[in-house]
């Protein structure tokens, strides 16, 4: 017995990990830039019980985590770097994986996780992936105060059914395609996060996926629209910020939205859209500085507003067309400023019921439900 005791520590010394407590500890150390790799670790410890591979310097290597409970952490941080583009830099293979204090540079996806695994990223940088930055499909994913930037692809991709919650401040940043997307009965949750400077749509939302934007987080300065909700639902909630993106700030196509005590201001389209049997619910906006209306529904959409300021964009304050219909809602809402009108309809398929009145001085061409 003592011989296979110190077979073992010889074998452990030999490559330069050591157990950081005891042998039955499970926690390792590995030190990149003296050579040792990530890979050889994972290979190390009882695997009935959680690994813990503390992670020094830079190391350049793929990494796949296919045993359940491993814990990497950069102490106090590390860098993982790709060899090169051709390959997912970390892929999360197995269940209850966390990633702290790391950066991730290069590779073709940044971290991939796939299937049905669950990992949490905790103060990580996944940076300068030539495709996705994170890619999770079938799995669920934390990442808290994390960062995704200059990905070659969509920042945050997630499909197949996963799940993404971003909190902390966490951020996706310069992103060459939209900021998030989620497809396929996905779903997206950011609270007090933001998403800026993608190539395309800030978050898209895509075949009877979920989107929340809670707690003052920020879609600013993408290229595309702010938020796109295409036949899935969102709701945006809570001191959010959508400002001077490329397109709307938040629209639907066929989708349910709810809007509620946010700021949307300054993008090059409609602050608001809904298109085509979307229903919008709006309470306690601030819609202002808008290249086109304030809020626009058409196409038998339906919105409902109220408590709600509506000043100072490039059209009207509120355009319905094709069938759509408005409810202004207790308390009034205000409308003031805007280019045109007030409130304006379209066609006369398109009308609106007044439960409050609407608080402006400007014109309003439109009839109500009744005429």
């Amino acid at each position: 017995m003592r011989r296979t005791v110190l077979a073992t520590l010889a074998v452990l010394s030999a490559i330069g990990m050591l157990p950081t407590a005891s042998a039955q500890s499970n926690a390792f150390t590995v030190d990149c830039n003296r050579g040792q790799k990530i890979a050889k670790a994972l290979e190390l410890g009882d695997f009935r019980k959680p690994l813990v591979i503390n992670v020094r310097g830079t190391c350049s290597e793929f990494v796949t985590i296919s045993r359940a409970s491993v814990t990497l952490r950069g102490v106090p941080s590390a860098e993982i770097v790709a060899p090169n583009q051709q390959g997912d830099l970390i892929t999360v293979a197995a269940d209850r994986a966390t990633l702290e204090n790391l950066t991730l540079t290069g590779g073709l996806t940044g971290l991939s996780q796939d299937h049905d695994p669950t990992f949490i990223a905790r103060n990580v940088v996944v940076q300068d992936s030539s495709g996705d930055g994170v890619r999770v499909r079938a799995g669920d994913a934390r990442m808290i105060g994390c960062t995704v930037q200059r990905s070659g692809g969509i920042g945050i991709n997630v499909l197949r059914g996963g799940s993404v919650v971003l909190s902390g401040g966490s951020q996706v940043l310069a992103s060459a395609k939209a900021g998030i997307s989620a497809s396929r009965n996905s779903m997206v949750s950011l609270n007090n996060s933001t998403i800026m400077g993608s190539g395309a749509q800030g978050v898209v939302l895509t075949e009877n996926s979920q989107g929340t934007i809670l707690n003052g987080s920020t879609i600013a300065e993408n290229a595309g629209n702010g938020i796109d909700v295409q036949m899935s639902q969102a709701n945006i909630a809570g001191n959010n910020t959508i400002r001077d993106n490329g397109g709307y700030g938040i629209g639907g196509f066929g989708s349910p939205i709810g809007i509620d005590d946010n700021t949307i201001t300054g993008n090059q389209g409609d602050g608001v859209l809904g298109y085509i049997g979307t229903t919008l619910v709006l309470h306690g906006n601030e819609i202002s500085g808008n290249g086109a209306s304030g809020v626009t529904c058409m196409g038998n959409s339906l919105v409902q507003i109220g408590r709600a300021t509506i000043e100072n964009n490039g059209n009207n304050g509120i355009t319905l067309a094709w069938g759509a219909k408005l409810i202004l809602e207790e308390p009034a809402t205000t409308v003031s400023g805007n280019r045109d009108f007030a409130l304006w309809c379209g066609d006369s398929e398109s009308s609106f019921m007044a439960m409050a009145p609407l608080n402006t001085t400007d014109a309003i061409q439109c009839t109500d439900f009744n005429n």
